[in-house]
């Protein structure tokens, strides 16, 4: 019975169920938004334990502002992991220094990936 709720926004839905194989050991409900702006509505009638934002743009501009107003929409201190291509460090930078918990630069193995939520599922109080 999952114990932990995470909402999981991506445009892609074949990239859900990657991150569904992956987190299929913990006791956790997955819940897939399509877009921010989705994100933003579930977020307003539901709490999570933590918020994996995939990035999917290329220049990263526009993906930074969605994800800024993600975090101004979130509940407290939900961690928000971020899986992006982008690898500049000064577009780290800000994400960190918005409130995000962590960044998985892709291709993310799939160890580095469930560690990475594990400790977002741990700072929650989940696992």
């Amino acid at each position: 019975m999952p114990r932990g709720r995470i909402l999981y926004v991506s445009v892609q839905a074949e990239a859900a169920d990657d991150l569904c194989s992956v987190l299929k050991p913990l006791p956790v409900h997955i819940e897939i938004a399509h877009g921010v702006s989705t994100a933003i509505e579930i977020l307003r009638e539901r709490q999570f334990h933590a918020i994996i934002a995939k990035l999917e743009g290329v220049n990263g501009e526009n993906d930074e502002d969605d994800l800024l107003r993600l975090l101004q929409n979130r509940e407290g201190r939900t961690p928000v992991i971020v899986v992006t291509e982008q690898t500049d460090a000064g577009f780290a930078q800000r994400l960190y220094s918005a409130g995000v918990f962590d960044i998985m630069f892709m291709p993310a193995d799939r160890q580095a990936f469930a560690g990475g939520i594990r400790r977002a599922l741990l700072r929650s109080g989940l696992i």
